[in-house]
């Protein structure tokens, strides 16, 4: 007897006769599958299958096995690019959560804060601080605002460091424009506005620039060149864009910038009309009223005083019509209180100045001297002090 005869089979890998192996169960094949490891992307769990040339799975038998990758977990679909392509179900249960506005609102005010303070400590030579808990910090205790056509932007803290009659004061910063890195001032209303922008603060600006067109006007005679020089901060009207979680400010709420001046602050010229001490400031008032054609009167004169210039900030302003530019505007009555007490110098001699009739200049003479004690002893009142 010659030896056994072997069964060949092309598609089995085995020298073992047929009916020796046995056939698995499909619940068998389905346990089996699960409990071996895979790889990611969908592959084979058969040891039996290989890679072809193509990609495509190939079993050592022969013919392509097409294999469906697997679709990502939830975990990962954050990461995806967001295309929806490959999800033939068009289940939405795996899209990834859509952020909330205002903490990307947020995220982009600490981001912008961290590159800008990155790249001007890198210029400066020092280490630039990449670390993620600034920009947090960031976030939670500054506000940030809108970012104006020059780039100018600031970021506040929450505590008011001075208030006036209408408006709170916050330390603040420049960070991104002409004053990138300086110090500033930034200003609220106490009440709420109903229009929008608040009109308070467009007649602010509107009689800022007016005052800085006289200053420059002033500073150009020849007896003031040698002297200080007036200068006025005109602010810059900007909104909320990322606020803090710690303070009461909103997204969307109109705020002021302005210059930030150290130094002693004082008030010179009251809205009354009182003076802490006669001089260039003074001669200043007149020249307004001089140069308008006796049509306004600028007061409420109030800053720094520096070696070389007067650095001022929130004028008022008196108008023949009362009430013209807001409800500081007393009209005529301020002019006249204004004249009541001024004593003309050198600078302000040849300067026209309004008529007041006798009796009514007594009786405001003896009105202001009453309250110009006061207003001495109360010296620069400190109110907006930003030392």
């Amino acid at each position: 007897m010659g030896p056994p005869k072997v069964q060949v089979n092309s598609n089995i890998i085995s020298d073992a006769p047929k009916e020796r192996r046995k056939s698995k169960t499909d619940k068998e094949k389905k346990r089996q599958r699960k409990s071996k490891p895979h790889g990611p992307g969908g592959e084979l769990r058969s040891s039996f299958i290989t890679q072809g040339a193509s990609g495509s799975s190939i079993h050592p038998g022969g013919g392509a096995i097409i294999v469906k990758p697997r679709r990502p977990s939830r975990e990962n679909s954050f990461s995806s690019t967001g295309s929806s392509e490959g999800n033939d179900d068009g289940d939405e249960k795996d899209a990834p959560t859509r952020l909330d506005p205002s903490l990307i609102h947020q995220a982009h005010g600490a981001h912008r804060h961290n590159s800008l303070k990155n790249r001007s400590s890198a210029s400066g030579g020092g280490a630039a601080d990449s670390s993620s808990s600034l920009g947090c910090r960031c976030m939670l205790a500054y506000n940030v605002s809108t970012m104006e056509r020059d780039g100018t932007c600031v970021q506040w803290s929450n505590s008011c460091f001075a208030e006036g009659e209408h408006c709170k004061a916050y330390k603040g910063r420049y960070i991104g424009g002409p004053n990138n890195g300086k110090p500033c001032v930034v200003k609220r209303l106490k009440r709420q506005s109903e229009s929008k922008p608040p009109n308070q603060f467009l007649r602010d600006i509107e009689i800022a620039e007016i005052g800085q067109n006289f200053a420059k006007e002033f500073n150009a005679l020849p007896e003031v060149k040698s002297g200080r020089t007036v200068q006025f901060t005109v602010p810059v009207l900007l909104q909320v864009e990322s606020p803090s979680k710690f303070g009461d400010f909103s997204f969307g709420d109109y705020i002021t910038a302005e210059d930030f001046f150290p130094g002693k602050f004082e008030k010179y010229v009251n809205n009354a009309g009182l003076l802490l001490y006669a001089g260039t400031l003074s001669s200043f008032c007149h020249f307004t009223y001089h140069k308008s054609k006796g049509n306004m009167l600028i007061v409420d004169i109030q800053g720094v005083m520096t070696a070389g210039s007067y650095l001022l900030t929130d004028p008022s302003l008196h108008s023949k019509k009362q009430c013209q530019y807001g409800d500081l505007d007393h009209g005529m009555n301020g002019i006249y209180n204004f004249f009541t007490t001024h004593e003309c110098t050198g600078i302000c001699r040849r300067f026209n100045q309004p008529r007041i009739p006798e009796n009514i200049l007594e009786q405001r003479k003896r009105i202001i001297e009453n309250k110009q004690d006061d207003f001495d002893r109360a010296g620069a009142g400190s109110v907006w002090s930003h030392g």
